[in-house]
């Protein structure tokens, strides 16, 4: 079976700032290569750049892009051309077509015909000039710092475009681009003047190229160019064909980890095969192999170059819930290689990361990657000679206080305190605090594996999500120093005290105690009302802190026949397992059939952000019958949508 025919990639891209429809875009790139290239429609909509209904195009551009919401870095558009240079060079695209593997189209503007293949850490690009004028090429460089030389028919290009962060001055890509055929000329232009190659902030280059036909090969580095030329190396004698054949094999092997053996319609099979590849997009794997075939990546704290494999654009707060685990499950070597990397950040940064891209941006409550640590831990074989220190970051999140927000825990210091982060402190205090009992458990899970002398006093800590119920309101509710709850607390309210929810999100987020929260909720009959109440309301939010409607209350409002599940965010991802841990599966399947529906194979096929696969892998996990309610514990296991079979790689 090719899988790959079965991928629509542009499910989700139809989304703008202010509703999602999964925020995605359509990535053309090997299974976690180390860059994406798409359709480039309007920069101007910065991470809405791509419009999939769009018939004209910018260029190709070369994106490192995890979210919208982070934006993109390192990126460049290319565009082949005839004529004169202006500052819009867009064209109607004819023939566009895109897959996993490979993407093309016809530049109706300029009769020039393209063809794109991505390697794992490049591409190789096919132009064909019918046009009968000289053949011009386009690096757009976007805003970025700038700088470019030309050696025989090799572009060596240096650029600087990235957020401000914490090593941002350390932030550079290396793009090699080689010609088969001869470059007559190379012409930088800055805000519409003509300048060398020195440095230059907005850059555009145009090129002349002898001939009509011709092939570019593509290769990007964080270290040098010396490193981009070796990945050049060693992809230019493949063929465009034979590049095109080994990516969609690599594609077809992770596609195929889980084999559908049930005859279902085409329909069907996209959407189940679209959700796989979002899946494998992320993380980015940004470690390369240098001369002596050693993997190594930049630190971008010391500026050297470390040994060993690393990832970007991945979110452990959106991926320890579902992605991970089904990595663990259907991909083990890649998943080791992952466990590997955030160890390595570990050596290199000294904490663990948080949200990569490609360095930490540090959003997001509490620290997540802690549940993926200690997973890694209570399986040794995962983690092999790194369990000394594997043992040591997590400690280190959960009893050091960074004094730096993209670092450890936020608020740490008063949650070692009180047992909780109390209301008083800014921002979103009863996610953290639930975040942060998780976390805890995890790290008492692989201590108490490991023998180690703390694991009690995490357990302890775990259990202090008692102090932050409302048994008056069967609620989590802010609480203040003092222990006391907040008379006005509305349950409506988002931003408050709840991260990107409201206190309907989150009244259920509580998994490694699912028999002593039970309890306290007063035994299953009352959970069982409690559950029915979220499902069955009336979606009503208060805009809160924000002050105004951020997407995900639109998303969440949207959907009519799901009461306050809001399954467009991963707060909610939990709720409707709890049916099963009461024993109500007829209620859980029908909460379940209603939801699966909201997935689709077209370009507004996720009912809200698919965030690094998160929300593909609850739908692929939701389809297949298993959930990681308590990503710690064995998976919870309920009727598939269809029979398969698991073909691990």
């Amino acid at each position: 079976m090719n899988y790959i025919n079965f991928v629509n990639i542009d499910v989700g891209t139809d989304s703008e700032y202010r509703e999602s429809n999964g925020n995605t875009l359509p990535n053309v790139q090997y299974p976690f290569g180390n860059q994406a290239y798409c359709f480039q429609s309007n920069k101007n909509d910065h991470g809405w750049f791509y419009k999939p209904r769009a018939n004209y195009m910018e260029g190709i551009r070369i994106t490192n892009q995890p979210s919208p919401w982070l934006g993109d870095y390192g990126q460049i558009t290319l565009l082949p051309f005839t004529g004169k240079y202006n500052v819009d060079l867009h064209s109607t695209v004819l023939d566009k077509q895109h897959n996993p593997a490979s993407m093309s189209g016809y530049i109706k503007r300029y009769e020039t015909g393209f063809k794109l293949v991505p390697s794992k850490r490049g591409a190789k690009l096919n132009v064909k000039n019918k046009s009968g004028l000289e053949s011009k090429f386009l690096i757009d460089c976007h805003s970025s710092l700038s700088t470019y030389h030309l050696d025989n028919n090799t572009l060596y290009l240096q650029v600087t475009n990235i957020p401000e962060g914490i090593y941002s001055a350390n932030y550079r890509k290396f793009y090699v681009l080689q010609f088969d055929t001869n470059v007559v000329s190379a012409q930088g232009i800055a805000d519409s003047v003509e300048i060398s190659c020195s440095e230059a902030t907005g850059l555009n280059i145009e090129l002349t190229l002898k001939g009509s036909d011709y092939t570019v090969d593509i290769a990007s580095s964080y270290i040098s160019f010396e490193m981009a030329m070796l990945q050049i190396n060693r992809q230019k004698d493949f063929t465009l064909e034979l590049l095109e054949k080994q990516t969609t094999q690599k594609w077809n092997e992770y596609l195929s980890t889980i084999e559908v053996t049930d005859k279902l319609s085409d329909t069907d099979l996209e959407t189940f095969y679209s959700n796989m590849y979002r899946i494998f997009c992320f993380p980015r794997t940004i470690s390369e192999i240098d001369e002596n075939g050693t993997e190594v990546y930049f630190n971008f704290k010391t500026t050297k170059v470390d040994v060993g494999v690393m990832i970007s654009d991945v979110g452990f707060w959106d991926t320890y819930r579902t992605t991970m685990p089904l990595f663990e499950m259907i991909i083990p070597k890649q998943y080791k290689r992952i466990i590997e990397a955030i160890l390595n950040y570990y050596k290199s940064y000294g904490w663990l990361p948080r949200w990569l891209a490609p360095y930490e941006r540090g959003i997001m409550p509490s620290t997540l990657v802690d549940a993926v640590v200690s997973r890694a831990l209570v399986n040794e074989s995962i983690v092999g000679n790194d369990k000394e220190v594997a043992i040591e970051a997590i400690l280190k999140n959960g009893d050091c206080i960074s004094g730096d927000k993209l670092f450890g825990r936020e608020h740490l210091d008063e949650y070692l305190k009180y047992g909780y982060v109390p209301g008083s402190a800014p921002g979103e205090s009863v996610s953290l605090s639930l975040d942060n009992y998780f976390c805890d458990y995890a790290i008492y899970k692989a201590l108490e594996k490991n023998k180690h002398k703390d694991s009690e006093r995490y357990y302890q800590r775990s259990q202090n999500y008692k102090k932050i119920f409302n048994t008056k309101n069967q609620r989590f509710e802010r609480v203040d120093e003092e222990g006391k709850f907040d008379n006005g607390f509305n349950p409506n309210e988002w931003g408050t005290d709840f991260c990107e929810s409201s206190s309907w999100q989150n009244n259920l987020n509580l998994v490694h105690d699912h028999v002593g929260f039970i309890e306290l909720m007063g035994g299953p009959v009352e959970l069982e009302t409690v559950i029915d109440t979220i499902f069955s309301k009336t979606p009503t939010y208060d805009v809160g802190k924000y002050g105004f409607e951020i997407h995900e209350m639109t998303e969440y409002a949207r959907v009519r026949d799901l009461g306050h599940f809001a399954i467009s965010n991963q707060p909610s991802f939990n709720l409707p397992f709890w049916y099963i841990l009461i024993g109500k599966q007829q209620k859980f399947e029908e909460v379940i059939n209603k939801t699966l529906n909201y997935f689709t194979s077209e370009y507004n096929g996720y009912p809200g952000d698919e965030d690094n696969g998160s929300l593909a892998a609850w739908y692929i996990l939701v389809s297949i019958g298993c959930y990681p309610l308590n990503p710690m514990d064995d998976m919870l296991q309920f009727k598939s949508r269809f029979n398969y079979k698991i073909n691990k790689i």
